[in-house]
């Protein structure tokens, strides 16, 4: 499907992609002498940067624009920054979760480990992941430097550096949980899930790029804690949409294996009710069946039937609705242009509609 705010969103990201390559190509030059795969290392990022969707960079430019004045050359170059960051999680993210594949492509440690092929496969896979350790830690250092060169003559630079350092210490607290109930079996709450989604997803995807727009244009802090607020409810709609699209997407229109949350035990709202549904004899077969990294065909499908029979389509569905009434309720209460909340507006949809 192709919705209204897709065409402004692949606008932007069009604009953002040019001034990702113009930063990173700058950066390739200034490091080349640096290291043998200096060159390499930010010609990666680039191309890797490119093939995101552009959601936070285009949220924030998007809001950025509507809400300040005439400033887009900076807003461009934050939008920027924050897409760089966030590839350079996905490629930790890759390594955490031994995802061979991001954005319809080998991941980076994969094509890293590629370039071992002389090696043995182990010492292949270890220098792998081990570059794309590096590259991403690169990509959030340049990633800071952009902000920190767009953003110091900002009055309240100090406040918006300090809320972006905030909010990244959450995704990565909010990573640790993840994986942590995903490692050891232990069996999290609502409530331990809830977090997760808030931190790892609502924040730091929907509130804080609009919370960095309302900062960077010097808006009231009532606006600010207001727009914090309908990320989180977009954020909940977006990460519940991608837990089902796990299950019944495919792998080319979500550019990672499904089968990925079910191997890793991913602990997700609609994993927490095909538990609380299923029957005790199909509880036995889910703990076989999640965090198995053997996991087969017949596997996969077992799940997607019990889904089915209990109508948890239909229930996360519920609770997704519920979500866009209260998500669309606060946009509608924002004092804003009418040309800011329809876009809000689109973007909740977008949400709950999109198929990637």
């Amino acid at each position: 499907m192709h919705f209204p705010i897709t065409k402004d969103i692949e606008r932007i990201k069009k604009l953002v992609d040019l001034r990702i390559g113009e930063i990173l190509d700058q950066k390739k030059k200034q490091y080349r002498p640096q290291g043998i795969l200096s060159a390499q290392t930010f010609e990666k990022l680039k191309q890797f940067c490119r093939k995101g969707k552009c959601i936070r960079g285009s949220l924030f430019y998007r809001m950025a624009v509507n809400l300040g004045k005439g400033r887009q050359d900076l807003y461009l170059s934050v939008a920027s920054a924050l897409e760089i960051f966030h590839s350079s999680l996905l490629i930790h993210d890759d390594i955490i979760d031994n995802d061979p594949l991001r954005r319809g492509s080998p991941s980076i440690h994969i094509q890293y480990m590629d370039a071992g092929q002389s090696l043995a496969k182990e010492k292949a896979s270890l220098m792998g992941k081990s570059l794309a350790i590096c590259a991403g830690d690169i990509g959030f250092f340049t990633s800071l430097e952009i902000m920190i060169d767009s953003l110091k003559d900002i009055p309240n630079f100090r406040s918006i550096l300090h809320k972006l350092i905030v909010e990244y210490n959450n995704v990565g607290l909010a990573q640790m949980d993840d994986v942590y109930f995903g490692s050891t079996g232990k069996e999290p709450t609502a409530k331990n899930i809830e977090n997760i989604y808030l931190y790892k997803t609502a924040h730091y995807s929907f509130s804080l790029p609009m919370v960095l727009a309302a900062m960077v244009t010097e808006q009231e802090d009532d606006l600010v804690l207001s727009l914090e607020a309908v990320g989180e409810k977009i954020g909940f709609i977006f990460q519940m949409v991608d837990d089902q699209m796990g299950l019944f997407s495919p792998t080319g229109s979500i550019g990672k294996p499904v089968e990925s949350d079910i191997r890793e035990d991913k602990k997700t709202i609609l994993r927490l009710l095909l538990y609380r549904y299923a029957s005790p004899k199909e509880r036995k077969n889910l703990n076989k069946i999640f965090g198995n990294e053997d996991l087969s065909a017949n596997d996969f499908q077992y799940i997607k039937k019990l889904v089915v029979k209990y109508k948890l389509l239909e229930k996360t569905g519920s609770i997704i609705n519920s979500y866009k009434k209260a998500a669309n309720g606060l946009i509608i209460g924002l004092p804003l242009k009418k040309e800011s909340k329809t876009w809000l507006g689109r973007l909740v949809d977008f949400a709950i509609e999109r198929e990637k």
